[in-house]
């Protein structure tokens, strides 16, 4: 036992990890509202789930799986993260009109995702809703 705890407790000592967590930490916090924190986690698992479908759709077709599409994923996120984080940033700086860009981001963000795993989803053969997914086509391309 005593092989496993010896190293978690001597890391638990260093002050500059602490600190640097610490700080990293807080600056998550400050780019990101704190009200929305499941609706941030619902679009990573959704961006999960988009990559997981997506895959599975390709192996039943016969297409090939490519390392592009895990970076694919990495730098899609990176983006939606950053547009969001950039939603909460301006709203703290404009005037009170524009309250609800970060959660207007993340709305839209949610439903381009749903429509890309209804559609991984027909890939693979199962029914999907076409006019549920027409209709968020058009939410998307309004915004």
């Amino acid at each position: 036992m005593e092989y496993f705890t010896t190293p978690l407790s001597k890391l638990g000592t260093f002050f500059n990890l602490k600190a640097t967590a610490g700080v990293g930490l807080a600056a998550v916090a400050w780019l990101y509202d704190p009200l929305y924190t499941e609706a941030l986690i619902a679009l990573f698992v959704l961006v999960l789930i988009d990559f997981v479908t997506g895959v599975a759709a390709s192996r039943c077709e016969g297409e090939p799986i490519r390392s592009a599409r895990v970076r694919h994923t990495a730098t899609k996120l990176t983006a939606y993260f950053t547009m969001i984080a950039a939603g909460h940033i301006s709203e703290v700086t404009l005037p009170t009109f524009a309250c609800i860009l970060d959660e207007t981001i993340t709305g839209y963000l949610v439903a381009t995702e749903l429509i890309s795993i209804l559609e991984n989803m027909g890939r693979l053969g199962y029914a999907t809703p076409a006019s549920l997914i027409s209709k968020l086509r058009e939410y998307t391309q309004r915004s």
